[in-house]
């Protein structure tokens, strides 16, 4: 049985779903393109609208301030124990762009050849669908800042995009 939970010990991040007659919060598991193991955990804030498996978002990762494009692998209320959670900043679709069965095949190609699945990530999605991965400036999160000047780092917009 699930404790309690309610605003007064919102510590974990996420956002407050109803479930019942308890108060949840949301967590996302997400994929992000690189050459590590694993899903990631990240709160999802409930002004980023419905939030699905197959969508992008982008979240803060490392010790620094990297934005990282990442895909959404799976949403849940399971509260991660024992450290803090970053939220998700910005999603980037409003429908899927992978669908579940194309997730459950990348899991199985990550655990066939001994690869993470951001690795499956990487080899699967076009270019220009992974390129938010480690940019300077997601600071606009829908618009990256190379088509058009960015006011967060002052460049103007690449002629070539």
């Amino acid at each position: 049985m699930l404790p309690r939970l309610g605003p007064e010990n919102k510590r974990t991040g996420g956002e407050w779903v109803r479930n019942a007659d308890l108060w949840l919060p949301m967590f996302v598991d997400v994929i992000l393109p690189l050459a590590v193991p694993g899903l990631f955990t990240f709160g999802l804030p409930a002004d980023l609208g419905e939030v699905q498996p197959g969508m992008r978002v982008v979240v803060p990762f490392g010790r620094g301030a990297k934005l990282y494009g990442g895909l959404v692998r799976r949403v849940h209320t399971d509260i991660p124990s024992g450290r803090q959670v970053r939220n998700v900043l910005s999603v980037l679709d409003s429908t899927p762009i992978v669908t579940g069965h194309q997730l459950d095949l990348w899991d199985r190609i990550a655990e066939h050849y001994l690869c993470g699945i951001g690795e499956v990530m990487i080899a699967a999605l076009p270019a220009l669908q992974r390129r938010p991965r480690k940019t300077h400036a997601l600071h606009t999160l829908s618009m990256p800042c190379w088509t058009r000047k960015c006011s967060a780092c002052n460049r103007p917009a690449n002629s070539s995009a």
